[in-house]
Formats: C-alpha cells, structure tokens, sequence
C-alpha cells in the first residue's frame, strides 16, 4: 500500500535535490572543490601519504553528496508519478 504522506515527502525533497543540482552555485562549488582537491593531491610529495588519501577521500565525498542528491531527485520523480497515477484512478470518469 502507497503512503501518500511518504510520497509528497518523497517529490518534494526530490524537487529540492533537483534544484540544488541545478542551481549555478551548486554547480561551481562541485566543480571548484573537485578541481583544488585534485591539484593539491597532484602537488603533495608522494611521502605525504595521509594528507594524499584525506586528499583522495575528500573527492570520493563530494562524488558521494552528488550521487546521493541524484538519488534523492530520482526518488522525488519516482514519487510524483505514484501520485499522479493515484490520482488517475481514484478521478471520476467523464461518462
């Protein structure tokens, strides 16, 4: 059984993870972030093995609150199309 309740969650947390995926800010700080993580990793003495995997592992996490946004948006659209079917069946029918 559909919990309606759970499902308007579910689309409006995914309209925000859209938009948050969309905004331009988003955007630049995915990309900004990634970019000095990945330089500072290149430019770090190969004997700095921690500060090179805390370098490492902070991509693998910006990568990680990417994926898990996309799921979110995923979610919220999955959701807004049980709703929409929900409503479908229980509209009266033009006769």
């Amino acid at each position: 059984m559909l919990d309606e309740g759970k499902l308007r969650r579910d689309k409006r947390r995914g309209l925000q993870s859209r938009a948050l995926l969309d905004s331009e800010m988003m955007q630049e700080a995915f990309r900004q972030l990634e970019a000095d993580y990945i330089k500072a990793w290149g430019s770090t003495d190969h004997s700095l093995v921690e500060a090179r995997e805390n370098l490492w592992r902070a991509t693998q996490i910006l990568g990680g609150v990417r994926r898990h946004l996309l799921k979110v948006a995923q979610n919220g659209k999955l959701a807004e199309k049980q709703l929409d079917d929900l409503e479908n069946k229980f509209r009266p029918r033009a006769a």
